[in-house]
């Protein structure tokens, strides 16, 4: 079966510790994104669900404050689907963290649609969030 995968980048207002700490915090994962999200552990190994529980998966590798790696699915996939695999990778900038999202093994036609939903429900929130928190 053939997959995709995807790049998304921007840069978020906050130093990169703060940020790996929003993806792997309940309480401020939801906050920041507006969805619910459940992180069971922030351990290699641990599981999480966000969107209530529109997307779950696992952590493969922690790097902390520079780098995330998922087992992550969602819904949308169908039982035969593989997991995808998400990797975060964070980096200081002048204006905050540089924040790449490389999404890959994604189910065929699925990329386009995560693609805008990295940009719209993680990106664009996270960089309010942040703002807001620095005020």
């Amino acid at each position: 079966m053939s997959t995709e995968s995807i790049e998304v980048t921007g840069v978020v207002p906050a130093q990169p510790n703060d940020v790996y700490q929003g993806f792997l915090s309940s309480e401020i994962h939801s906050a920041m994104t507006g969805g619910a999200a459940e992180i069971e552990s922030t351990e290699t190994g641990g599981s999480f669900k966000a969107w209530g529980g529109y997307i779950q998966g696992s952590h493969i590798a922690l790097e902390s404050g520079k780098r995330i790696v998922q087992h992550w699915r969602t819904l949308d996939f169908a039982d035969t689907d593989q997991d995808s695999r998400l990797e975060i990778l964070l980096k200081p900038v002048e204006a905050g963290t540089h924040v790449t999202i490389q999404h890959s093994n994604i189910p065929e036609g699925q990329g386009k649609n995560y693609e805008t939903g990295w940009q719209e429900r993680y990106l664009t929130p996270m960089q309010t969030y942040f703002s807001q928190q620095s005020k």
